[in-house]
């Protein structure tokens, strides 16, 4: 029915999708991405730690085998001035 001369015209309402399905792109920003950003910061801070572990055994391990080699270098020089006659 067409609008008459002298009453104002209201604009119709205009019917939502977000009421009945969120927008795709609100539901990847909103309930994707917090999450995969969650997993990918524990993620890393999990490879970091162990990489520092890992970096922190392998020094003391390096250290233990110089030092088992030196002493056991000292051991054969102390061995060879032993029964080396000067």
């Amino acid at each position: 029915m067409p609008p008459q001369a002298g009453t104002p015209v209201t604009p119709q309402a205009v019917p939502h999708r977000t009421a009945a399905q969120p927008s795709k792109h609100r539901l990847l920003y909103s309930e994707i991405f917090p999450p995969l950003l969650r997993v990918l910061a524990y993620s890393t801070a999990a490879y970091f730690a162990l990489h520092l572990t890992w970096g922190l055994l392998h020094r003391s391990e390096e250290g233990a085998s110089q030092d088992a080699e030196l002493t056991h270098l000292q051991r054969d020089i102390r061995a060879a001035a032993g029964t080396k006659e000067i």
